[in-house]
């Protein structure tokens, strides 16, 4: 057995690394390294299949042709690690290194990540001692995530001021338990710079944000700006009949839309609501919701099914906006799962997932939950999660004398009240009638056996 020492001292017993960034504006992954520093000593196999013990201290790490890690000490001495190929889903800008714990705690892995969606995995072993088929063991995309997260960057968009509050508080209903016509079977919240954008089960609606949302409506009012479609016979006809909670980009509608066959992203245009085309969820069984983030490199598309735990994360789609009106279907790509942490510990949300949205500047998460019977109202509500990987920040709760977040419903017998969709939209010191301003704007719908369901539309501020 050789022995490898960066001449550090540490040996106490940490099961993380402290992560910086060396190197930017790279050319080539091969020439790519990052820092790490090595708490406690382990046994890794050299390129050549010989043990090595590589004791704690810092090290650069680079990647080489073919699946091998370079480890390399201030004073120049070298060591080729082998290495496993992988990926990962983190949005980073350079190279970093990273260690990671399995569930073995015996077992730690040195993981190079890189950029471009790839990774390079090492697995250690803190005796010695290797089980058959070491080598080939992997950590997980959640373990890898979670090791990012100690140091890696929070993906947001800085075009847009950062989402920075201290509390949110409630500020009231508007519409309150209301049925103005578009009321029934109401699913989705959305809005560009004008107006919202409203989905029932079967129609999507466009309101001019200068609308009273409690006036009576018989139906569309073109003249006024008020719009109305259904969903499109081409989907209708192969059994697709229920709209989810909707997002708006670039003058684009992104509405989920379920039925007897596997889930769809339906693609409408914000100014007519003319359809575009559509795109199928292949991975998915359930799709209530989606959510858009604009990221470093592009736009994503986050959706999941009625359920949120380790074996349903969320999926992640990219977009190509540019490619929307051409070829719709071509437009989106599956790049990965999505895993929400409280701590380091995979966090699960039951059912039924209604409704979500990212923050303007793409650094919070907002995700609603519940369903109208045989549900506890303490379960749902609205969750806020934040950075990379997505991390739990707070909840609401559902009595509205444990704190100013509440997000009061009732379901089961009599009131059937289900949480639905939700947008995030500073209408403070806008022209919104009848809105106490604020910027979560979250549907109660208040489904009626016997007649048509009413809404509340729960409105909450942001407070730094």
């Amino acid at each position: 057995m050789k022995r490898f020492s960066s001449g550090s001292g540490l040996n106490t017993l940490v099961h993380t690394l402290i992560t910086c960034f060396l190197l930017t504006g790279l050319h080539s992954w091969a020439d790519a390294a990052s820092t790490l520093s090595l708490q406690q000593s382990a046994h890794f196999v050299e390129s050549d299949g010989s043990d090595v013990l590589v004791e704690a201290g810092t090290y650069e790490v680079e990647t080489l042709v073919g699946s091998r890690l370079k480890l390399n000490t201030p004073g120049g001495t070298t060591l080729f690690l082998d290495a496993q190929a992988t990926t990962h889903s983190e949005e980073i800008e350079a190279p970093l290194a990273v260690t990671v714990v399995g569930e073995d705690p015996d077992v730690v892995h040195i993981v190079l990540v890189l950029p471009n969606g790839q990774a390079l995995d090492a697995p250690g072993s803190l005796s010695g001692t290797r089980s058959r088929g070491f080598s080939a063991m992997l950590a997980s995309t959640a373990q890898i995530q979670f090791a990012v997260a100690q140091k890696g960057p929070v993906v947001r968009d800085h075009r847009t001021p950062p989402t920075l509050f201290s509390r949110i508080e409630y500020r009231g209903n508007y519409p309150s338990h209301r049925s103005p016509g578009w009321s029934s079977e109401l699913q989705g919240l959305a809005h560009d710079n004008q107006n919202w954008f409203i989905t029932q089960k079967s129609r999507l609606w466009k309101f001019p944000l200068t609308h009273d949302l409690n006036r009576q409506l018989s139906g569309p009012d073109p003249a006024k700006g008020i719009l109305a479609v259904g969903i499109p016979d081409s989907l209708k006809r192969v059994g697709y009949n229920h709209f989810g909670d909707l997002d708006q980009n670039g003058g684009f509608l992104f509405i989920p839309l379920e039925g007897s066959q596997t889930p769809r992203i339906a693609v409408f245009r914000a100014h007519d609501l003319s359809f575009v085309g559509s795109f199928i969820l292949s991975g998915q069984k359930k799709a209530g919701w989606c959510a858009l983030r604009a990221e470093s490199d592009g736009l994503y598309l986050y959706t999941s099914n009625d359920v949120i735990d380790r074996a349903n994360p969320i999926f992640r789609y990219r977009v190509e906006v540019s490619r929307l009106n051409a070829t719709p279907g071509a437009a989106f790509r599956f790049v990965n799962q999505v895993v929400l942490f409280q701590g380091n510990t995979p966090l699960d949300i039951k059912p039924y997932l209604q409704g979500g949205e990212f923050s303007p500047d793409g650094s919070h998460l907002f995700i609603v939950n519940g369903k109208d019977s045989d549900f506890s109202p303490r379960d749902g509500g609205i969750w806020v999660f934040r950075g990379t990987p997505l991390q739990f920040v707070t909840k609401s709760t559902a009595d509205k004398n444990s704190g100013s977040f509440f997000f009061e419903f009732h379901p089961g017998w009599s009131k059937y009240e289900e949480p639905e969709g939700i947008t995030f939209w500073d209408l403070d010191g806008r022209q919104t009638p009848g809105i106490p301003g604020g910027q979560l704007h979250v549907i109660l719908l208040d489904n009626d056996v016997s007649s048509g369901d009413e809404i509340y539309i729960k409105h909450y501020r942001l407070v730094r």
